[in-house]
């Protein structure tokens, strides 16, 4: 896998990172939770992702977005987290960049403690990779936000935190005016610094890819009731494009699933599962024998 295609020689402050192990398991499946900066970065982290073996991308970035579901959908980080799994998909990791519209409103620990237990906890169990703040304007604010993120992690073992604050002040010509958003350079720096975080640090820690415990014999389509019916939502959920319990009812969720999944391997998009839709989700019976 060839990382240095990722970053061009302006990214001066990654090159003393010594070159990434290739990892056991990866987070194939990546959802990320950001604001502004995020929204800035998206179109170069989305490119860079895609070349380390992130093949489902669900990103969900909007400006003014703070972290707690007290804030009104869509500048809620929790409710548009709540929103991406209520859509049917599953992801294997998460890639926050949250904080820097809550630093300066709230000046305690124990609010920010408040707010990213809040959305860990509905993260789950799945590994985390939050990026942390950098506002100089806001520095004792910042400060703070940073070091309570920072010990999080002894409360939630699935958190990583990558460290965005000590980047910035060896480069704080990226800045606007305002001191908070990015010029291009910096927007690109970070797109490409967070996809490289996201290789080096959540890859291991992703779970092995589940494999298919069932097999499909014939077609199935909408409506149909059967035993592969069930076979086929079980995977489905496994690979992250379902989340209801199996049921043997080929039901329209599971059609918009199916139609997601054949988009994703360049399959017609009809929603019926043939030969090739049974093929590419590794539920072909094996030969006899």
């Amino acid at each position: 896998m060839a990382l240095g295609l990722l970053f061009t020689s302006s990214t001066a402050a990654l090159a003393e990172d010594p070159p990434p192990p290739e990892p056991a398991a990866q987070c194939q499946r990546l959802g990320v939770i950001g604001d502004s900066l995020m929204v800035g970065s998206k179109k170069t982290l989305a490119t860079e992702l895609a070349t380390v073996g992130v093949t489902e991308l669900r990103l969900d970035a909007q400006v003014a977005r703070r972290i707690p579901s007290t804030v009104r959908a869509p500048y809620s980080g929790v409710k548009a987290l709540r929103a991406l799994r209520a859509s049917g998909y599953q992801m294997d990791c998460y890639l926050v960049g949250l904080g820097t519209n809550d630093v300066g409103i709230a000046l305690t620990a124990t609010k920010y403690q408040t707010w990213i237990r809040e959305l860990m906890t509905e993260i789950g169990d799945h590994p985390v990779l939050w990026v942390n703040v950098a506002r100089p304007k806001v520095k004792q604010s910042t400060d703070l936000f940073n070091q309570t993120l920072t010990d999080m992690v002894g409360e939630f073992p699935n958190l990583q935190v990558a460290d965005w604050a000590s980047i910035m002040p060896d480069h704080l010509d990226w800045f606007v005016a305002d001191k908070v958003h990015l010029r291009l350079p910096g927007r690109i720096f970070r797109g490409q610094w967070m996809a490289q975080q996201v290789f080096n640090r959540l890859f291991a820690a992703a779970p092995e890819p589940l494999g298919p415990t069932c097999s499909i014999t014939k077609s199935l389509k909408w409506k149909m009731q059967n035993a592969d019916v069930a076979c086929l939502e079980t995977r489905l959920v496994q690979l992250g494009y379902a989340l209801a319990a199996p049921d043997n009812v080929f039901d329209m969720a599971i059609y918009r699933a199916v139609v997601d999944f054949q988009k994703a391997k360049g399959i017609t998009p009809n929603g019926i599962v043939r030969a090739q839709t049974t093929a590419a989700l590794g539920l072909t019976p094996p030969p006899p024998g």
